[in-house]
């Protein structure tokens, strides 16, 4: 099911911009955390009985999505150490 974002009201000054791109990014993680709260615990689970047994994890990303593989792989202090 696609999520609906409404459209932003008229901004009256140059901040309300920031301001309401703030609240909407942390409205829509909100959302993402309250839903898939149970399904983000067993990944972690998972992943953490996976470092302690020092196994591998493979991350993969193509286009946009590589961001993510590159939070677990490229960070200083990550994973990849």
């Amino acid at each position: 099911m696609a999520t609906r974002i409404e459209p932003l009201a008229r901004l009256d000054a140059a901040g309300d911009g920031v301001d309401c791109y703030l609240q909407t990014i942390q409205s829509l993680q909100q959302r993402v955390i309250q839903s898939q709260r149970a399904t983000l615990l067993k990944v972690a689970a998972r992943l953490e009985e996976a470092v302690i047994a020092r196994k591998r994890i493979f991350v993969f990303g193509t286009g946009h999505s590589h961001m993510l593989a590159e939070e677990a792989f490229c960070r200083a202090g990550g994973l990849a150490g």
